[in-house]
């Protein structure tokens, strides 16, 4: 199936300039009723997946993960995104949120994330603690982390 979308793909990427052609897979096989939510599944895949893997083409409702089960409208992701407002908002705090994503990543380790940025570790400590005091509410906390790490993933 991959096969064929990206020959697909590359079809009419020839032929339109300018074109992103995403594809949005259901994993389950469906009879006729089941049409309308795989439809529902499919778009979704294409929605979430473009934001949590941009540079893919061809993206599977199963690899959205936990992604899957949400449908936050934009709307809502302002309003949730108001503590982390300070951040998103100034293009100056660009470097301290790419620090933020990957201390996260790298499970809130400062010599891991130093590694992965090419920064000597007491910049990524400065960082974070430059971050604990402009966001309002405390990274350490598994709640507000698992907030924050859902937060960067789908605001761009």
């Amino acid at each position: 199936m991959k096969k064929s979308a990206e020959i697909f793909k590359k079809r009419i990427e020839s032929k339109i300039e300018d074109i992103n052609i995403v594809f949005g897979l259901s994993d389950n096989e469906s009879t006729v009723y089941e049409i309308k939510r795989n439809y529902i599944r499919c778009e979704q895949t294409i929605k979430i997946g473009q934001i949590l893997y941009p540079d893919e083409y061809y993206i599977k409702y199963s690899d959205l993960g936990v992604f899957a089960w949400m449908d936050i409208k934009e709307d809502e992701l302002e309003i949730m995104s108001k503590d982390i407002k300070i951040l998103i908002e100034n293009p100056e705090h660009r470097e301290l949120i790419e620090t933020l994503k990957v201390y996260l990543e790298c499970k809130m380790n400062y010599s891991l994330t130093a590694k992965q940025l090419f920064l000597h570790i007491n910049t990524v400590r400065k960082r974070i603690e430059e971050i604990n005091d402009l966001i309002s509410f405390d990274i350490e906390d598994p709640m507000n982390r698992l907030k924050l790490e859902v937060l960067l993933k789908l605001i761009k």
